[in-house]
């Protein structure tokens, strides 16, 4: 999980991603973050910093939150997981 300041990294989950097609929840040991949908401008793949590529990006629009969050899959593949956020409805870009 990334936050824009830091991020967790090694093979114990730093964070876990829930969602269905109202809402999605990311916990973990940089924060806790609930999104309902139009809170959710569009999810991507992730950048460079922090994991090369293999992560995925939440944009959002919520002052309270950092403006940069980001998740990196444990098990599975990037491609995987943006495959089954849209298939829930997400606005996958």
């Amino acid at each position: 999980m990334s936050d824009g300041v830091a991020a967790t990294s090694g093979y114990t989950p730093g964070a876990v991603l829930c969602a269905n097609a109202e809402a999605l929840w990311l916990k973990g040991t940089r924060g806790d973050f609930f999104f309902r949908r139009e809170g959710i401008e569009r999810i991507r793949r992730g950048g460079m910093y922090p994991w090369f590529f293999t992560g995925v990006r939440l944009q959002h629009h919520i002052g309270a939150y950092p403006e940069d969050i980001g998740f990196k899959p444990l098990v599975g593949n990037t491609r995987a997981l943006l495959a089954q956020l849209q298939a829930l409805g997400w606005p996958v870009h």
